[in-house]
């Protein structure tokens, strides 16, 4: 990595860039620990390059390393507050911990960034359905659907929340049309045992 360090340093003098580019090489010997390392230098050289807060939370929530996460991308929010990727990835981070009122939150702030967004809409649902918001979850489940007619886990996510509202011909509908286009998905023993009990 030396070599590449010196290649990185000579195309571009600026030390945090050389750095960042050296995170990448890393990355892509997948050697994420030295990335992760050459990143940190980025982040005290100038935190600005190449998002390198983003970046840094992204490997962060891979490992598994929640609250390390949370901060980078609070701190990557602090450069650029607008940037609805980095709102997406903390309301992952804040599920994945169990703070659903902050993963709503910024469920929220993704959707109002970029309202098209499938996925910001189908965690919102399911942030929605953990706080026990029925209603509000299969508003956002149906505007899921809307978006990504086949995003197939929606049909089972809904199925589920119907059923907690009692509208049983819907939840069999959307548990047919699940595994009918998912044969193999990840939710088959549970939509198979929930239609079965419908």
């Amino acid at each position: 990595a030396e070599m590449e360090f010196t290649a990185a340093l000579t195309a571009n003098p600026d030390m945090a860039t050389a750095f960042f580019e050296l995170g990448q090489v890393y990355e892509r010997m997948g050697k994420p620990g030295a990335a992760a390392a050459a990143y940190r230098e980025v982040a005290q050289l100038n935190p600005h390059v190449g998002n390198v807060s983003t970046r840094l939370g992204e490997m962060a929530l891979r490992d598994g390393k929640l609250d390390l996460a949370i901060s980078y991308f609070k701190k990557a929010l602090e450069w650029d507050s607008e940037q609805f990727m980095i709102h997406f990835h903390l309301a992952n981070a804040y599920q994945k911990r169990g703070n659903l009122v902050e993963a709503a939150d910024a469920c929220q702030q993704v959707i109002k960034l970029f309202p098209v967004l499938f996925d910001a809409r189908y965690n919102f649902g399911i942030v929605l359905f953990r706080q026990g918001r029925f209603a509000d979850a299969e508003k956002e489940l149906e505007a899921t659907l809307n978006l990504n007619p086949r995003f197939t886990n929606t049909h089972y996510q809904l199925a589920v929340v119907q059923n907690k509202l009692g509208k049983k011909p819907d939840a069999r509908k959307h548990l047919e049309e699940y595994l009918k286009n998912a044969p193999e998905g990840e939710f088959v023993a549970d939509a198979k045992k929930l239609l079965a009990s419908l």
